[in-house]
C-alpha cells in the first residue's frame, strides 16, 4: 500500500512474506504548523511498502517560496517510485517532478498579485530525503538539505546527514523546481539492517526533537500524532510543519 501526505492520514501497513521472512511495519504522521489548516502543510511524504524494496521519502517545502508544498509532494512521489537509484535514476526522478510542477503551475490563474507571479517565476524549493530498504538486508538513502534519517539498531543509533540537534539552520541546501537552476548533487549513505531495526525519516523540526531528547515514540498512529502535538505545546518541538515516518523491521 502507498501512503502519501496529500490525505494527511496516519496509516500502518507491512510487507508480508513467508513465515520468518522480514516484515516492514510503517507508521507515518504529518501535521501543519499549529494554527494552520491541513492544506497549508508544505511537508510531504510517501511510503511504498507493499513489497521489497521498501521505499520512502519525506520533503519539506520552503515557506518563503510559492507552490512549495506541491513541489515537495511531487518530489516524494517520484523518488519513492524508484526501484533502483543506480545510474541516472535519482536525477530522472527530479526532472520528472520538475516537469509535473511546471504543468501544475501553468494551469494556475495568470492574474495573480505581482509578488506571487515573481515568486512563481523563481520556482519552488524543498529539502528531500529518500530511502530504499532491500530484502537482502541492505539500505540506501539520498538527500538534499536537512531532512534526517535515523537508524536505531540494538541499542545504537546513527543519523544522516546530522547528529547534532543544534546543527539545523534556516538556510539548508534546497532543491529547486526550476530546471535552469541545475541539480544539486544528493548526498548518499548505504548500510545494512537487521530484524528489529527501526528507521526514522523526519523533516527538520521533528528531527531536532528526536536527536535532542531521544523520546520513546508511540507505536500507535493516533498516539504518535498526539505525542507530536504535546511535544509542540510543551515547547520541545518547534512550531513548524512536522513529518515523521517510522519503519520497523521484524520477523514475519
Amino acid at each position: 500500500m502507498c501512503m502519501a501526505a496529500d490525505s494527511n492520514s496516519i496509516e500502518q501497513e507491512d510487507v508480508r512474506g513467508d513465515p520468518g521472512s522480514p516484515v516492514a511495519d510503517s507508521v507515518a504522521v504529518t501535521l501543519p504548523k499549529a494554527g494552520h489548516d491541513e492544506d497549508e502543510n508544505e511537508d510531504a511524504f510517501v511510503v511504498r511498502d507493499e513489497t521489497f524494496p521498501v521505499r520512502a521519502a519525506v520533503a519539506d517545502g520552503a515557506t518563503e517560496a510559492v507552490y512549495s508544498g506541491v513541489w515537495a509532494d511531487l518530489l516524494t512521489r517520484q523518488i519513492a517510485a524508484l526501484d533502483d537509484w543506480s545510474g541516472t535514476g535519482w536525477d530522472d526522478a527530479v526532472h520528472a517532478a520538475r516537469s509535473e510542477w511546471q504543468t501544475v503551475v501553468d494551469a494556475e490563474p495568470v492574474d495573480v498579485p505581482w509578488y506571487v507571479a515573481e515568486k512563481r517565476e523563481q520556482g519552488a524549493f524543498a529539502t528531500v530525503l529518500g530511502l530504499v530498504i532491500r530484502g537482502d538486508g541492505t539500505f540506501e538513502a539520498r538527500w538534499v538539505g536537512d531532512c534526517v534519517l535515523i537508524q536505531q539498531s540494538k541499542g545504537s543509533k546513527q543519523s544522516w546527514p546530522v547528529d547534532d540537534p543544534e546543527a539545523f539552520t534556516h538556510r539548508p541546501a534546497l532543491l529547486s523546481s526550476r530546471s535552469e537552476a541545475g541539480t544539486i548533487t544528493a548526498q548518499t549513505t548505504e548500510g545494512t539492517w537487521d530484524q528489529e531495526d527501526v528507521f526514522l525519516l523526519a523533516t527538520d523540526a521533528v528531527a531536532a526533537w528526536l536527536l535532542r531528547e531521544t523520546p520513546e515514540l508511540a507505536h500507535d498512529a493516533d498516539a504518535l500524532r498526539e505525542q507530536l502535538r504535546t511535544a509542540r505545546q510543551e515547547g520541545h518541538l518547534r512550531n513548524d510543519d512536522c513529518t515523521i515516518i517510522r519503519i520497523t523491521m521484524a520477523a514475519g
